[in-house]
């Protein structure tokens, strides 16, 4: 006999076999209880149509649901890895000023705050010079190179200031200091001052000698 079959539906050996008892047990006066504690007692809970939803028997009940349950958080797993492949990771706000200054053919790309004054560069400090006078972009990160610069303007007298510009305000000549180029002028030096303040932050070459 099939299980999910009755012993009324199947055509099995066991099944006409168990209608031949049911008969025999309803011709002594047995009530259906007593008839279906009969064939527990000599089968098991599993010879009943619907097993009890206790015991091993449970194991019935709840195997289709525990199955539909590991397919649905396998399929989240997949939709949740494929949409990961999909999505492009985080980029910092300096990565994306550099990639699109170097699309444009550029070295550095700026960075503005929120209110579009020049805070910080993609891969320096800016900078600003102009006669006799050190700006210095307030916001960004606090570059080493960019506060050393500014300590050897003031001993060459030239007057450091905090001065919060926009890109169309940035008249002078533009600084772009860091520790791997030292401090770098957009175009020709525009006087003595400057060039001394350049050349104290140029790399030093690497000695040849062994």
């Amino acid at each position: 006999m099939c299980q999910g079959e009755s012993a009324s539906e199947s055509n099995s050996g066991v099944a006409q076999e168990m209608r031949r008892l049911i008969a025999e047990q309803l011709a002594q006066g047995k009530s259906e209880a007593e008839i279906r504690q009969f064939f527990v007692e000599r089968y098991g809970p599993w010879i009943l149509y619907e097993p009890p939803k206790q015991g091993l028997t449970l194991w019935v009940w709840l195997s289709p649901l525990i199955g539909l349950a590991l397919l649905a958080y396998g399929l989240w797993r997949y939709l949740a890895a494929t949409r990961a492949r999909a999505e492009p990771a985080d980029v910092s706000e300096e990565e994306i000023a550099r990639l699109e200054a170097e699309r444009a053919g550029h070295f550095e790309g700026l960075l503005l705050d929120t209110e579009g004054h020049v805070a910080d560069g993609s891969r320096t400090s800016p900078l600003l010079y102009r006669a006799g006078e050190l700006c210095v972009l307030p916001g960004g990160v606090e570059g080493v190179t960019r506060q050393k610069v500014a300590e050897h303007a003031a001993t060459l007298g030239l007057r450091v200031t905090e001065t919060r510009l926009k890109p169309d305000e940035l008249e002078g000549q533009l600084l772009l200091a860091g520790t791997g180029i030292g401090l770098l002028p957009v175009g020709k030096p525009s006087d003595s001052v400057l060039e001394a303040l350049i050349t104290h932050f140029r790399p030093s070459r690497p000695s040849s000698r062994v």
